[in-house]
């Protein structure tokens, strides 16, 4: 199982004050070149122990918890999605129900991520990722 945690307000100095989330590492895609090695910026420092313990399932919640929490965030908030972990799916592949979930737990608001799952290739996984990804990015949940 993969766990989810939501930080109210981080104390990371990149992102400032804002809530932050990080997704157990079993997100993180196979394809990441990032994964191997001391490159992933995840693996080391405080955010690696944090990490850690939300992979292990010491800390944080199952997803739909998860998207309740930040459903629940108020309108207009900023925040940082996996600081630490990737998009949800197996392996390299996004997970595109459980991507829309996350759209729709930010409606409102003004979460931003990025993802290291693969998207440039043609592969049935490539197109699928750019084709969930795309359909994330044309939502507007926006405030009024």
């Amino acid at each position: 199982m993969t766990y989810f945690h939501l930080t109210l307000k981080s104390d990371n100095a990149k992102t400032g004050p804002i809530p932050v989330t990080v997704t157990g590492n079993q997100s993180c895609p196979p394809a990441c070149v990032f994964r191997k090695g001391s490159l992933c910026y995840a693996k080391s420092g405080p955010l690696a122990i944090h990490w850690k313990k939300v992979t292990e399932g010491y800390r944080g919640t199952n997803f739909n918890e998860f998207c309740q929490k930040l459903s629940e965030l108020l309108n207009n908030q900023l925040f940082r999605l996996n600081a630490a972990g990737d998009l949800p799916g197996k392996g390299n592949r996004i997970n595109g129900k459980q991507l829309n979930s996350l759209v729709k737990a930010n409606s409102g608001k003004r979460g931003f991520s990025y993802t290291h799952k693969p998207v440039l290739g043609n592969s049935f996984v490539e197109r699928n990722n750019r084709k969930y990804i795309k359909a994330a990015n044309k939502s507007d949940y926006s405030p009024e």
